[in-house]
Parts: structure tokens; C-alpha cells; sequence
């Protein structure tokens, strides 16, 4: 899992005011994808049982 970090992106960019450019409707179909792999991953890891990560590491090292 590489892309997760472009979801933090679209997060900001469509949240708050700024000169970006507009999401258009394959980065949206892309958004999704990842969103779906990190939900994905999330499920898996709970079902392990394992403690939440630390948040200042990322997720997919």
C-alpha cells in the first residue's frame, strides 16, 4: 500500500479554501480505491487483534 498518503491530500484540498485544482471524477474513482485498500487493511489488522499503530508512524512501512 503506497497511495494512502493522497487521501490526506484530498482531504485538505477540499476542506479548506486555497488555490487547488479541482478533483475530477477518476481522482475521485482513484480516492475511493484507496480508501477501500485502507479499510481493507484496517479490518485485518483488527481482526489480529493488535494494538492501534503509533500515529506519528505511518501505516504501510
Amino acid at each position: 500500500m503506497q497511495n494512502e498518503k493522497i487521501l490526506t491530500s484530498y482531504a485538505v484540498e477540499t476542506r479548506y479554501p486555497g488555490d487547488y485544482e479541482p478533483v475530477d471524477e477518476d481522482d475521485l474513482k482513484k480516492a475511493i480505491e484507496i480508501a477501500e485498500e485502507v479499510l481493507k487493511w484496517v479490518k485485518k489488522e483488527m481482526d489480529k487483534g493488535q494494538r492501534p499503530p503509533d500515529p506519528q508512524k505511518s501505516l504501510f512501512e
